[in-house]
């Protein structure tokens, strides 16, 4: 509770407008990072009073924890903000036709399904290049990036997030458990950054759309009369 409300603080207090933009999203990462400083240090504590850690185990468990929170905020927050958000009567923000068509978004889901497929059996053929194959779903989140609206590229990044993260966290279809602190913090940063990239994009993108809009409206628009 204390860490969410920290971080809503931050973000509040930085006046961050709550948009698909870039600066937005950096400015609520900034929330994030307190709201994630907070929880991972209260959490912590509590293992440690309770018996479940010892002291030696406490900035292993508090780099996991930590790292853990920050990559669920970052895979689930943004879908969860553009589902909260009300409809906008802005005259430059996108319209449905601005993207593409029902038929190309059908394509995508099921070449997005298809790739955790691929994922999945590279993993069981025991390759050590198995965790390459994440590049075939990243391919598909870029192209929901440049051509969906934005909802579509934040839940498909949330669902490949937890796919992926499943895969490896629990060692399944032979991907190999991280062990250690060094494997797990390389681990999460890897997804944190997977699921970081595709939102920037959108959200860069969205931006163009939305100053394309304007420039259009100023064009076409006289200012006198609307």
């Amino acid at each position: 509770l204390l860490g969410p409300l920290a971080g809503a603080y931050v973000i509040r207090a930085s006046n961050v407008p709550i948009l698909i933009r870039v600066a937005s999203g950096f400015g609520l990462l900034r929330g994030a990072l307190v709201m994630v400083a907070i929880s991972a240090g209260i959490g912590t504590a509590g293992l440690y009073v309770s018996g479940m850690v010892p002291s030696a185990g406490l900035w292993p468990a508090f780099v996991k924890w930590s790292m853990g929170d920050l990559l669920g905020i970052i895979c689930m927050t943004p879908s969860l903000l553009l589902l909260a958000q009300p409809g906008s009567t802005h005259p430059d923000v996108p319209r449905p036709r601005d993207y593409s068509s029902t038929r190309e978004k059908s394509a995508w889901l099921a070449a997005l399904a298809l790739s955790f497929t691929f994922v999945y059996w590279g993993g069981l053929r025991d390759s050590v290049y198995a965790l390459g194959m994440v590049a075939l779903p990243m391919s598909l989140l870029m192209w929901s990036a440049l051509r969906f609206q934005p909802v579509w590229t934040t839940f498909g990044t949330c669902i490949a997030v937890l796919f992926l993260t499943t895969l490896t966290g629990l060692g399944l279809a032979g991907f190999k458990s991280p062990e250690g602190l060094l494997d797990s913090t390389l681990l999460l940063a890897f997804m944190s950054l997977f699921g970081t990239i595709p939102l920037v994009l959108v959200a860069s993108l969205n931006e163009q759309r939305m100053a394309t809009r304007k420039e259009l409206r100023r064009a076409t628009t006289d200012a006198a009369t609307n």
